[in-house]
């Protein structure tokens, strides 16, 4: 049985991560030609704020991007990822989420 302070604590924590002024996406599957500049230019075409790092470790016919969007919270970067996904980027099929865990701000 949890205790008053850790129902707190709870409330607390997703409070702070819901009010986040920015919050990380990722989408995976990108070809390997794919910039910085070219995921920015999307997200600035629908008028949001972004800083992308993209990530060639692993499979080397794929990229990984986190995608920092300023100004989002989880509920729009849960949407947002949500509509990404499955989405075709140069033939090839996107794969996104927002995760809990990976605040804007490393």
């Amino acid at each position: 049985m949890s205790t008053k302070g850790e129902k707190w604590f709870f409330i607390h924590y997703l409070v702070k991560i819901l009010m986040q002024p920015t919050m990380n996406l990722i989408i995976s599957n990108f070809p390997p030609s794919v910039t910085p500049k070219e995921i920015e230019d999307i997200f600035k075409h629908h008028g949001a704020e972004t800083e992308v790092e993209l990530y060639r470790e692993g499979n080397p016919n794929s990229v990984l991007a986190i995608v920092k969007i300023k100004g989002a919270n989880l509920a729009v970067t849960s949407r947002i990822a949500r509509r990404l996904k499955g989405q075709l980027w140069k033939g090839r099929t996107l794969y996104s989420y927002a995760p809990l865990f990976l605040k804007g701000d490393i």
